[in-house]
């Protein structure tokens, strides 16, 4: 979703379909209730509000190289 946003911000409707091809490939490797995001969805976000676990690179299928993902972990609160 970050991917589609930046390239419709910048204009570029070729980023919109690379985009798209991205993402759907991100979420087709995601497991039930899993949210996985690439490495710029992480630099982009706010550290306090979300936290991420590296699962590592990840070949996708039509891109060259793999893509680094990350799965989505709620931030852990501290007690006591």
């Amino acid at each position: 979703l970050f991917l589609i946003v930046q390239a419709l911000l910048r204009g570029n409707d070729a980023g919109w379909s690379s985009a798209q091809i991205v993402g759907s490939r991100i979420s087709g490797k995601a497991g039930p209730g899993e949210v996985l995001v690439s490495a710029d969805v992480v630099s982009a976000s706010n550290p306090d509000s979300v936290r991420f676990l590296e699962i590592g690179p990840v070949e996708l299928k039509g891109l060259s190289r793999p893509v680094s993902l990350y799965r989505v972990t709620r931030p852990t609160t501290g007690t006591g």
